[in-house]
């Protein structure tokens, strides 16, 4: 096995190894899945260290194989595993982050033209998202001032030239799988929240998005995910009056379908995410209402504090839970209320008191 890994690893290095395993996955010559994935780490390794040193035509081929390599996934008879398909995703955002800002701009739409709605496609698609996120707006990784810069280019040009056709996309696989794939449902919420931080809000939080977000909340299977990424939207930096009356209309349709019935509610995973939910709509009201007081807009300051006051219930149910995940995801929101009772007492009835 050591001389194995020893075998590859100098293979690796070689001039021409790129080339073999290029051609490996586009023909689909080898069927053992360590090879398969083999031959993706040794176009990683290509691409990530040595893509300069490729000439134009061989840099073509790169791009050739992969799509090949995609093609032939809608036609296989089984899906590649998990773990071959993750690192392909990561393969597609390598090249994505290299070649997006100069020969190839196209890279969504050529994926897109070729995954359509088959099943296997979107999956493969929507890891790639998912990759592409890790790569490029992941906090938790540390970048090179040059990395960042190219990260920051990355993002606006997406944003000017495919982020409304890629949430198009995203809504299509939502409305077309919702009811037959929760797989492939719960990827495409995910890929959702993960790029709702940095994208323009407007294509998320519109009645035909968030009302389909909110006939998630209500099936088991797809609750989870959906509240995720409802937080995600309720945690995005937005106008204060917009803000208030956002998680407004969200808690109305989460309350007539029952949902603020905490003693009801039996699955302790999913009520620590709507814990989590709650917290995010409560200190989001609460960051309105403090901007709402600093401009002394003293109208939209009163209607935001009593939106607050309206989930204090809500949130003592849910602080007075046995299960330690659940109270301990709304401290913060109880900290914060506090805070402004406090602030809002010794300002008087200027501020809605």
């Amino acid at each position: 096995m050591r001389q194995a890994l020893a075998y590859f690893e100098q293979l690796k290095d070689s001039q021409d190894a790129w080339h073999v395993c290029a051609e490996a996955l586009a023909k689909g010559i080898y069927s053992d899945d360590h090879v398969k994935f083999f031959c993706f780490q040794v176009l990683e390794h290509q691409i990530k260290f040595r893509y300069a040193m490729l000439t134009a035509v061989q840099q073509q081929l790169v791009r050739e194989t992969l799509m090949t390599w995609l093609q032939s996934q809608l036609m296989n008879a089984q899906p590649e595993k998990t773990f071959i398909r993750n690192k392909a995703a990561q393969v597609f955002a390598l090249m994505f982050v290299t070649e997006y800002l100069t020969k190839w701009p196209k890279f969504f739409f050529d994926i897109l033209t070729v995954v359509g709605l088959n099943p296997r496609g979107v999956d493969l698609y929507l890891r790639t998202l998912m990759a592409i996120d890790a790569e490029v707006v992941d906090r938790d990784i540390v970048h090179t001032a040059e990395e960042t810069r190219r990260n920051t280019l990355i993002k606006d040009t997406m944003r000017e030239q495919c982020i409304p056709s890629l949430v198009e996309s995203w809504y299509e696989i939502l409305h077309t799988y919702q009811h037959s794939n929760s797989e492939l449902t719960c990827q495409c919420l995910e890929v959702v929240g993960a790029f709702v931080s940095w994208i323009d809000l407007s294509l998320i939080a519109n009645d035909r998005f968030v009302n389909m977000l909110l006939g998630h909340m209500s099936v088991e299977v797809l609750r989870e995910e959906a509240c995720d990424c409802l937080f995600e939207i309720v945690n995005k930096g937005m106008d204060p009056i917009d803000k208030t009356k956002l998680v407004e209309s969200l808690c109305q349709v989460l309350q007539a379908a029952g949902l603020f019935s905490i003693q009801q509610e039996e699955d302790v995973d999913f009520l620590s995410r709507f814990s989590k939910l709650v917290n995010g709509m409560g200190q989001s009201l609460i960051i309105s209402w403090s901007r709402l007081v600093k401009v002394s807009d003293m109208k939209g300051a009163q209607d935001t504090l009593q939106a607050i006051e309206s989930k204090g219930p809500l949130m003592l149910q849910l602080l007075a839970h046995e299960d330690d995940d659940i109270s301990s995801n709304i401290i913060g929101f109880c900290y914060d209320y506090l805070h402004i009772l406090k602030q809002a007492g010794s300002t008087g009835a200027a501020y809605g008191q």
